[in-house]
Protein backbone atom coordinates (compact mmCIF):
# COMPACT_ATOMS: atom_id res chain seq x y z
CA UNK A 1 0.00 0.00 0.00
CA UNK A 2 1.25 3.29 -0.73
CA UNK A 3 2.82 5.03 1.72
CA UNK A 4 2.97 8.86 0.66
CA UNK A 5 1.29 10.55 -2.29
CA UNK A 6 3.07 13.74 -4.45
CA UNK A 7 2.77 15.53 -6.85
CA UNK A 8 4.09 15.22 -10.26
CA UNK A 9 4.73 18.17 -12.17
CA UNK A 10 4.74 17.85 -16.17
CA UNK A 11 7.68 16.37 -16.37
CA UNK A 12 8.41 12.89 -14.78
CA UNK A 13 9.56 12.97 -11.17
CA UNK A 14 8.67 10.15 -9.15
CA UNK A 15 7.86 9.61 -6.39
CA UNK A 16 10.35 7.94 -3.60
CA UNK A 17 9.81 4.10 -2.20
CA UNK A 18 6.08 3.40 -1.85
CA UNK A 19 4.94 6.68 -2.86
CA UNK A 20 2.58 7.71 -5.30
CA UNK A 21 2.59 10.09 -8.01
CA UNK A 22 -0.55 12.16 -9.36
CA UNK A 23 0.60 14.19 -12.53
CA UNK A 24 -1.54 17.20 -14.73
CA UNK A 25 -1.63 14.28 -17.44
CA UNK A 26 -3.05 11.81 -15.60
CA UNK A 27 -5.99 14.46 -14.26
CA UNK A 28 -6.39 16.06 -17.48
CA UNK A 29 -6.92 12.03 -19.15
CA UNK A 30 -9.69 11.67 -16.26
CA UNK A 31 -11.10 14.76 -17.12
CA UNK A 32 -11.48 13.85 -20.75
CA UNK A 33 -12.34 10.03 -20.61
CA UNK A 34 -15.34 11.63 -17.37
CA UNK A 35 -16.32 14.24 -20.09
CA UNK A 36 -16.76 11.87 -23.55
CA UNK A 37 -18.55 9.00 -20.92
CA UNK A 38 -21.10 12.02 -19.53
CA UNK A 39 -21.52 13.43 -23.32
CA UNK A 40 -22.38 9.86 -24.76
CA UNK A 41 -24.71 8.90 -21.63
CA UNK A 42 -26.03 12.01 -21.96
CA UNK A 43 -26.40 12.30 -25.14
CA UNK A 44 -28.05 9.03 -25.71
CA UNK A 45 -30.42 9.54 -22.26
CA UNK A 46 -31.41 12.79 -23.83
CA UNK A 47 -32.75 11.00 -27.08
CA UNK A 48 -34.66 8.72 -25.10
CA UNK A 49 -35.87 11.15 -22.91
CA UNK A 50 -37.05 13.83 -25.33
CA UNK A 51 -37.09 12.10 -28.64
CA UNK A 52 -39.81 10.13 -30.27
CA UNK A 53 -42.21 9.09 -27.33
CA UNK A 54 -40.82 12.12 -25.13
CA UNK A 55 -41.04 10.72 -21.69
CA UNK A 56 -40.31 14.70 -20.11
CA UNK A 57 -41.83 17.58 -22.30
CA UNK A 58 -39.93 19.84 -24.64
CA UNK A 59 -39.60 22.89 -22.44
CA UNK A 60 -37.21 20.35 -19.74
CA UNK A 61 -34.88 20.20 -22.20
CA UNK A 62 -33.01 23.47 -21.54
CA UNK A 63 -33.08 22.56 -17.89
CA UNK A 64 -31.62 19.36 -18.75
CA UNK A 65 -29.35 20.60 -20.73
CA UNK A 66 -28.45 22.94 -17.43
CA UNK A 67 -27.94 19.60 -15.29
CA UNK A 68 -25.51 18.33 -17.43
CA UNK A 69 -23.38 21.81 -18.00
CA UNK A 70 -23.76 22.02 -14.25
CA UNK A 71 -22.48 19.00 -13.28
CA UNK A 72 -19.59 19.40 -16.11
CA UNK A 73 -18.74 22.94 -13.18
CA UNK A 74 -18.99 20.58 -10.87
CA UNK A 75 -16.44 18.16 -12.47
CA UNK A 76 -13.88 20.64 -13.38
CA UNK A 77 -13.67 21.93 -9.98
CA UNK A 78 -13.29 18.82 -8.47
CA UNK A 79 -10.26 17.79 -10.56
CA UNK A 80 -9.41 21.34 -9.84
CA UNK A 81 -9.11 20.37 -5.90
CA UNK A 82 -7.74 16.99 -6.83
CA UNK A 83 -4.88 19.01 -8.44
CA UNK A 84 -4.57 21.21 -5.55
CA UNK A 85 -4.42 18.47 -3.42
CA UNK A 86 -1.79 16.64 -5.35
CA UNK A 87 0.68 19.61 -5.05
CA UNK A 88 0.37 19.80 -1.70
CA UNK A 89 3.46 17.99 0.16
CA UNK A 90 2.55 14.43 1.75
CA UNK A 91 3.01 14.03 5.45
CA UNK A 92 6.60 12.26 6.01
CA UNK A 93 7.90 10.00 8.91
CA UNK A 94 6.97 7.03 10.36
CA UNK A 95 4.83 4.70 7.89
CA UNK A 96 1.83 4.26 9.94
CA UNK A 97 1.46 8.67 10.91
CA UNK A 98 1.91 8.45 6.79
CA UNK A 99 -1.11 6.19 5.61
CA UNK A 100 -3.46 8.37 8.35
CA UNK A 101 -2.49 11.13 7.25
CA UNK A 102 -2.92 10.74 3.43
CA UNK A 103 -6.30 8.54 4.44
CA UNK A 104 -7.46 12.06 6.20
CA UNK A 105 -6.62 14.11 3.21
CA UNK A 106 -8.13 11.68 0.93
CA UNK A 107 -11.89 11.88 2.96
CA UNK A 108 -10.83 15.74 3.41
CA UNK A 109 -10.86 15.87 -0.54
CA UNK A 110 -14.02 14.02 -0.91
CA UNK A 111 -16.07 16.18 1.65
CA UNK A 112 -14.61 19.11 -0.57
CA UNK A 113 -16.04 17.40 -3.65
CA UNK A 114 -19.48 16.69 -2.10
CA UNK A 115 -19.38 20.52 -0.72
CA UNK A 116 -18.44 21.74 -4.50
CA UNK A 117 -21.59 19.52 -5.61
CA UNK A 118 -23.71 21.11 -3.02
CA UNK A 119 -22.71 24.63 -3.68
CA UNK A 120 -23.03 24.48 -7.66
CA UNK A 121 -26.85 23.05 -7.44
CA UNK A 122 -27.94 25.16 -4.71
CA UNK A 123 -26.44 28.19 -7.23
CA UNK A 124 -28.29 26.56 -9.80
CA UNK A 125 -31.54 26.48 -8.04
CA UNK A 126 -31.35 30.02 -6.98
CA UNK A 127 -30.01 31.07 -10.55
CA UNK A 128 -33.23 29.08 -12.19
CA UNK A 129 -35.30 30.63 -9.72
CA UNK A 130 -34.43 34.29 -10.54
CA UNK A 131 -33.74 33.83 -13.91
CA UNK A 132 -36.34 31.29 -15.43
CA UNK A 133 -34.83 30.10 -19.10
CA UNK A 134 -38.24 30.94 -20.79
CA UNK A 135 -40.93 33.83 -20.38
CA UNK A 136 -42.89 31.59 -17.42
CA UNK A 137 -41.38 31.81 -14.09
CA UNK A 138 -39.39 28.25 -13.33
CA UNK A 139 -41.70 25.55 -12.53
CA UNK A 140 -40.87 22.92 -9.76
CA UNK A 141 -40.71 20.45 -12.60
CA UNK A 142 -38.11 22.26 -14.16
CA UNK A 143 -36.29 22.49 -11.07
CA UNK A 144 -36.22 19.03 -10.42
CA UNK A 145 -35.31 18.29 -14.20
CA UNK A 146 -32.21 20.36 -13.34
CA UNK A 147 -31.82 18.86 -9.97
CA UNK A 148 -31.92 14.87 -11.03
CA UNK A 149 -29.85 15.45 -14.03
CA UNK A 150 -27.34 17.31 -12.11
CA UNK A 151 -27.32 14.58 -9.57
CA UNK A 152 -26.93 11.87 -12.18
CA UNK A 153 -24.57 13.54 -14.40
CA UNK A 154 -22.63 14.27 -11.17
CA UNK A 155 -22.22 10.94 -9.91
CA UNK A 156 -21.19 9.76 -13.23
CA UNK A 157 -18.41 12.20 -13.05
CA UNK A 158 -17.59 10.96 -10.20
CA UNK A 159 -17.60 7.54 -10.41
CA UNK A 160 -15.71 8.06 -13.99
CA UNK A 161 -12.58 10.06 -12.59
CA UNK A 162 -12.53 7.94 -9.51
CA UNK A 163 -12.15 4.68 -12.03
CA UNK A 164 -10.10 6.18 -14.05
CA UNK A 165 -7.33 7.68 -11.46
CA UNK A 166 -7.42 4.61 -9.67
CA UNK A 167 -6.99 2.02 -12.53
CA UNK A 168 -4.12 4.87 -13.48
CA UNK A 169 -2.33 4.90 -10.04
CA UNK A 170 -2.68 0.71 -10.22
CA UNK A 171 -0.63 0.27 -12.98
CA UNK A 172 1.76 3.37 -11.78
CA UNK A 173 1.87 1.19 -8.34
CA UNK A 174 2.57 -2.28 -9.79
CA UNK A 175 5.64 -0.99 -11.89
Amino acid sequence: MPSTLQAQGGGGASAGAGGVTIGRSLLLRALLQTIAVLLVVGTGLGLLLFGGDALLAETALPYYALGLGAACVAMLLTIWLHGRFAATPAPHGDPSVTRHGVSARLTGLLAAGMGVKMAVIVIGFVALKQFPLGEEPTKFSDIATFAVTFAGAALLCQIGTALTLARALRRRDAN
